[in-house]
């Protein structure tokens, strides 16, 4: 029997292959052209191809640049292994450590607080943190002990003494977070305390008009009646009467020709330390025209007669709201207890 045929070629039409090439027309543009081959042709081919068409090859167009791939959105392998590792504690989690904090917070405060004046705008913040700590880092024990007794998934990893630690850090600095706010309020209403408890005593009295405009004779039956009273009242309008010349003391006037010649002769630093006083006469300056001001109008003075009524009632509140808000921020953004 004779071999089998051989399996005939593929005979299969090739599909042509089309080339761009760029043409220099004589008035200097360029034309795109194509050539159709049935592969795909180098470079020297297609400059011959259009030299033999009678054309001025000049180069085959350029590629268009692909796009760059999007970013990635999603966590870095650095984040994801964190997460891992290191979970994100909730703020549930945390109710206690941050009730705790509040709470001794507050109490801490009250106890420095008894220390009279003016060392206890010290003792109360530093009784506020020390509150917190101890607070904090109790809500935390107890925290842990439920999760022992009751067979709770821990909140997060860690032996007792360092989720206590972390918390009773944690909460003091929550603390410190709000302490401009509170040192801030506590040292304004300092400033106004004597004029608001004057003008509570005094508004009867003045019945909605300033003292100026008040007879001398009547001036006179109401300082017999509230001496220390009046002696305050004026006594504060007679400083918001100083006028601006006579701003800086002594040592204000002494320190800012200190500050003017160290800026002068090239130490910016010095001057801005040396312009603390007069800065802090000037501040003092413009806080009592603005409370004398005030107590020149009836609406001022309505403020700051209802001022030490309201404080005991307003000023818990602030501070609670203070700490309401920096507790939980920390907290938020607190490291594990294990990597503290």
């Amino acid at each position: 029997m004779a071999d089998a045929a051989a399996p005939p070629p593929d005979t299969a039409p090739q599909l042509p292959v089309s080339t761009p090439y760029l043409v220099t027309q004589p008035d200097g543009s360029t034309q795109t052209y194509v050539w159709q081959t049935n592969r795909t042709p180098s470079v020297a081919e297609v400059a011959g191809y259009a030299q033999s068409q009678g054309q001025a090859f000049a180069g085959l167009p350029e590629a268009p640049a692909q796009a760059a791939p999007a970013p990635a959105t999603g966590p870095s392998y650095f984040e994801q292994a964190k997460t891992i590792l290191f979970p994100q504690r909730s703020l549930a989690s945390q109710g206690l450590s941050i009730g705790g904090a509040i709470t001794g917070a507050a109490q801490g405060a009250s106890l420095g607080a008894m220390v009279p004046p003016p060392l206890d705008l010290v003792t109360i913040p530093v009784g506020g943190v020390a509150g917190a700590v101890i607070g904090g880092g109790g809500g935390e024990a107890l925290q842990y002990g439920a999760e022992k007794l009751f067979g709770w998934q821990p909140a997060e990893s860690g032996t007792l003494a360092e989720r206590v630690t972390s918390a009773g850090v944690r909460s003091g600095a929550g603390e410190v977070v709000g302490l401009p706010l509170r040192a801030g309020a506590q040292v304004a209403y300092r400033a106004v305390r004597p004029v608001a408890e004057a003008a509570a005593e005094l508004a009867p009295s003045l019945a909605g008009r300033a003292w100026e405009a008040i007879p001398a004779a009547e001036q006179a039956q109401i300082a017999a009646a509230h001496p220390e009273a009046v002696a305050q009242w004026t006594s504060q309008l007679a400083r918001g009467a100083t006028p601006w010349s006579e701003t800086l003391g002594p040592w204000g006037k002494m320190s800012a020709g200190g500050a003017a010649y160290n800026y002068l002769f090239g130490d910016p630093h010095a001057a801005a330390h040396l312009l603390a006083i007069p800065g802090y006469d000037l501040a003092a300056q413009t806080g009592n025209k603005l409370l004398s001001m005030g107590m020149s109008t009836p609406t001022g003075v309505q403020f700051l007669s209802a001022l030490p009524r309201a404080t005991p009632v307003a000023g818990p509140l602030f501070e609670l709201g203070t700490r309401a808000v920096g507790q939980p921020y920390i907290a938020s953004g607190w490291p594990p207890a294990r990597t503290f």
